[in-house]
């Protein structure tokens, strides 16, 4: 990915960023609750399997995947993350990943938060497709996805291993043509 800025985040609650060290234990503690980890295909056990994921702003190159934290203003506690996980210059895509802890459902969150990443990816990373995947019976992450004008491509089946299981993922996508600034 290449960028002329970083995404800026316009929220009453939270604000987007890099993910640090110190994030790992809030991190892992609420994607281990079962109406997070269900829905998801995360597998950890422990809180330091986590510390690769936490890929820094600062360190990227043109195919780096990011993540940043999604913290509280009132006190910069993680609450949740979101970023790409896979880039690909040379077809301009990057695909959209994000969680965020159930005590902030309802707040508009994922969707300000993606809304932007989508807006940063399109207009400053140069990618013309942003997509995302969510497992079958994520219908949360699915309403953020429609909210923000994805599309629905449809459902791969045994996409991707859920905790030793094939999992099928609904492919969502979302697409410019316009000339990145």
């Amino acid at each position: 990915m290449h960028f002329t800025r970083l995404p800026e985040l316009k929220h009453d609650i939270v604000c987007l960023r890099a993910l640090e060290m110190s994030d790992m234990d809030d991190w892992y503690d609420y994607l281990r609750l079962p109406v997070v980890f269900e829905h998801t295909s995360w597998n950890v056990q422990t809180a330091s399997e986590l510390a690769p994921n936490a890929w820094c702003a600062q360190e990227l190159s043109a195919s780096s995947p990011v993540r940043f934290a999604i913290a509280l203003k009132s006190d910069n506690r993680l609450v949740g993350t979101a970023g790409f996980h896979t880039v690909s210059p040379v077809n301009q895509t990057a695909e959209l990943a994000y969680d965020l802890t159930p005590e902030m459902w309802g707040n508009g969150i994922a969707t300000a938060v993606c809304g932007e990443l989508v807006t940063w990816a399109h207009t400053s990373a140069n990618s013309i497709r942003v997509q995302a995947t969510v497992l079958e019976s994520n219908k949360r992450s699915a309403r953020v996805l429609d909210r923000l004008g994805f599309s629905r491509e449809g459902l791969l089946l045994s996409y991707r291993e859920v905790r030793g299981a094939p999992g099928n993922f609904y492919m969502y996508s979302h697409v410019t043509t316009e000339p990145a600034v």
